[in-house]
């Protein structure tokens, strides 16, 4: 039989009984987001790499936001929105000039950062993970 806490406050429950919080449920919570924020900081390194010399490299980081949706999806809110702005910062220090700072000398660029983390922020908020923690 598991063990039961009293209510902190009689007057609200009656003295009902509480069941213990779980201590793991943080912990799985920051991993799920650790792994979506990966998958974004990765694959946008790895994207950055790749397409630096390309002329559609302006329009990279809209294309992100279906990343964004995938790990939020797989991975939960959080991951999502710490995934857009790890994407982000990763973007303006390996892509766009000048490379290895965070300032972005195009105001396109910029703008296109912009709508990125908005529309990460976005997606996150509003898409429905696969699976959700439970008390």
């Amino acid at each position: 039989m598991e063990k039961w806490q009293r209510s902190p406050n009689p007057d609200y429950g009656l003295g009902q009984r509480l069941p213990r919080r779980s201590r793991t449920r943080p912990l799985k919570t920051f991993r799920r987001s650790l792994c979506g924020a990966l998958l974004c900081g990765t694959s946008a390194i790895v994207a950055a790499h790749l397409f630096r010399e390309y002329s559609f490299s302006l329009y990279l980081p809209l294309g992100f936001i279906a990343v964004f949706l995938g790990a939020t999806i797989l991975w939960g809110r959080v991951a999502g929105i710490v995934g857009s702005v790890i994407s982000a910062i990763t973007f303006m220090f390996f892509l766009f000039s000048p490379v290895g700072s965070l300032a972005v000398s195009n105001a396109a660029a910029r703008a296109n950062l912009l709508c990125m983390v908005l529309a990460g922020f976005i997606v996150s908020y509003f898409a429905e993970p696969l699976t959700s923690v439970k008390n």
